[in-house]
């Protein structure tokens, strides 16, 4: 069994340390003893040192140099078949550096050469982070000459800095997985939180919806942790769960974290606890708000899953204040069924205290992309609903008839037109009037297709509320506009676009469409949004994603009257794709 100590909280292991590090790095001893004795005295949050120890067996006590640690062999410290150190590391204010504004430092990492390719050494450097951001620190810091090694693990180059010696050494930071909110810091559990966290796990609540969670004695908590902290804990997975602490007194309250759920196939899971003594003051949607804001942002996840029982209603009050949207129930192996929920990342999070109204500031249509239009074909081709590049266009300009025919199309919400040379494509002698409310889409349109005017329309107007003129077009289309509309808006579109095209024509709508619990997790948004304004806004005067499932979209369009709808694409991605329909007209 692998542990890893601080020499604070097991000075026994003191000299023996000492000893160790001035072996392996070829100093004096005595700077070692001195610091070490500094971080058992110190109140301050460094220096701190730290041994990774091979105990030997599973289960059984060990007894080092005096000291007793859970779950090792007995047996005299590096003795035969006893405890033996095979690695190590620091932290402290500064390695040797100039850049003294930087700390802490990681300091001293070895692992002992019998034990390389185990993967200790990535051990040893999560554990450094973990206990930085138990120390109150955001970013920790180290120096070397490896080139490739540390990136492997989360760890980033900063820069070639100067060493005190004056030569210069590759600098890296790497996060601390720490998080802070107004009122809480969540970070990695330690060994001092035992007491408090098998004390928390025992409760009612937790027996009830957590049994996974409860930990009888404080030294059941303690063996938990440490292997928690040693054997699962994975920032890359993610599978991390954090201390919920107080900002007013430090007290472990709780715990908040994310992993995957094996009865859910793997989806990465959010859960959280919240000491019965402290509930009802709003810790636990904090909590779960910076973890949310963890996996997201830090992480670079899409999408979380959680459950809860249908009676515990303060958690489900929880995921409502999250955004998160209902998918029906679950049952498990063990027969207990649970509400399933999943929140998908539709927006940039600003902070860990991020206000579920607030992080979507709607702005008019055609401000909204008047003052984007620059960049617009870049952002559209780079995102690609359906894989990037110019992927979707191609497909959606495929789905127009090949002839020679003068057809006249309509193109709604055209924006600049990245599809029309792909509809020209098929039928090279259309007539394309194309309607967009951008002044400034507009203008990008003509100036990307300065040989094709004569083929071309162009209405400045919202196509909401354009006045369509009937039994005109042969064809109307429409790429990713529609999703800006509600159901009730939509459909009067729809009767519009029915109105304009001839008998027998049809229209071809290629948007955002997506699975149903994402489609009601942007309800739950739109509705909020909504609330936000200050009145009623007409149809598709606000810049709003809510998208539906192609089911819906194709009962909205037979609702408006057409005849007959087919999916010609419906190759749905987690987050939704660039589904495409047609509808005919009789």
């Amino acid at each position: 069994m692998i542990r890893i100590i601080n020499i604070r909280d097991y000075p026994q292991w003191l000299e023996r340390a000492a000893k160790y590090f001035a072996a392996k790095w070829s100093a004096d001893e005595t700077i070692y003893a001195d610091s070490m004795n500094d971080s058992i005295a110190t109140d301050k949050p460094t220096p701190r040192w730290y041994l990774m120890l091979d105990c030997g067996g599973e289960g059984e006590e060990a007894d080092g140099p005096g000291n007793n640690i859970n779950g090792c062999e007995k047996g005299e410290a590096d003795g035969p078949g006893g405890v033996r150190i095979i690695g190590a590391f620091g932290l402290i204010d500064n390695d040797y550096m100039v850049r003294t504004d930087l700390r802490p430092w990681l300091c001293g990492l070895y692992v002992e050469p019998a034990e390389r390719g185990r993967g200790l050494g990535a051990k040893l450097l999560a554990h450094g982070r973990r206990e930085a951001a138990a120390l109150g620190f955001d970013k920790v810091w180290l120096n070397t000459d490896h080139k490739g090694y540390y990136e492997k693990y989360g760890w980033r180059y900063y820069g070639d800095y100067e060493h005190q010696s004056g030569a210069y050494a590759r600098v890296y930071e790497a996060d601390a997985t720490r998080v802070e909110t107004p009122r809480l810091i969540l970070r990695p559990f330690t060994e001092s939180d035992a007491a408090a966290a098998g004390c928390n796990s025992a409760q009612a609540a937790a027996m009830r919806y957590l049994p996974d969670m409860v930990w009888e004695t404080e030294g059941e908590a303690l063996e938990f942790i440490r292997r928690f902290n040693m054997d699962y804990f994975d920032e890359s997975t993610p599978r991390v769960m954090l201390a919920v602490t107080l900002k007013d007194g430090g007290r472990c309250v709780g715990f908040a974290g994310i992993g995957p759920k094996a009865e859910l196939d793997d989806e990465i899971e959010l859960g959280y606890l919240i000491a019965e003594e402290y509930r009802n003051n709003g810790y636990a949607t904090e909590a779960a708000k910076a973890m949310v804001w963890l996996a997201f942002e830090r992480f670079g996840l899409d999408v979380l899953s959680a459950v809860a029982m249908p009676e515990n209603k303060a958690s489900r009050r929880v995921l409502e204040k999250l955004g998160c949207a209902y998918g029906g129930a679950r049952t498990f192996a063990d027969g207990n069924i649970f509400d399933y929920f999943r929140l998908y990342h539709t927006d940039t999070l600003p902070g860990p205290d991020w206000d579920i109204s607030a992080i979507y500031k709607p702005e008019k249509m055609g401000d909204f992309f008047d003052v984007r239009a620059d960049g617009y074909n870049d952002h559209m081709l780079s995102i690609g609903l359906s894989g990037g590049s110019n992927a979707d266009y191609i497909k959606f300009g495929d789905c127009f008839p090949t002839t020679d025919a003068a057809l006249k199309i309509l193109n709604v919400g055209c924006g600049t037109g990245l599809e029309l040379d792909f509809i020209w494509k098929r039928t090279p002698n259309a007539h394309i009037v194309c309607v967009d409310i951008s002044r400034g889409m507009l203008d990008l349109l003509l100036k990307n297709h300065p040989d094709s005017h004569a083929k071309l329309t162009v209405v400045e107007a919202s196509f909401a509320d354009w006045a369509y003129p009937a039994e005109t077009f042969d064809i109307v289309a429409s790429h990713a506009a529609m999703h800006h509309l509600w159901p009730d808006e939509k459909i009067k579109v729809y009767r519009k676009m029915l109105s304009t095209l001839v008998c027998g024509g049809h229209y071809i709508e290629g948007d955002f469409m997506v699975e149903p619990i994402l489609a009601e997790q942007y309800r739950i948004r739109y509705e909020k949004i909504i609330k936000g304004l200050p009145e009623k806004p007409a149809a598709g005067e606000y810049h709003i994603d809510i998208p539906f499932t192609p089911d819906v979209q194709i009962e909205l369009l037979r609702g408006a009257g057409f005849a007959r709808v087919e999916t010609l694409d419906e190759k749905l991605q987690p987050h939704g794709s660039g589904a495409i329909l047609r509808a005919w007209k009789k």
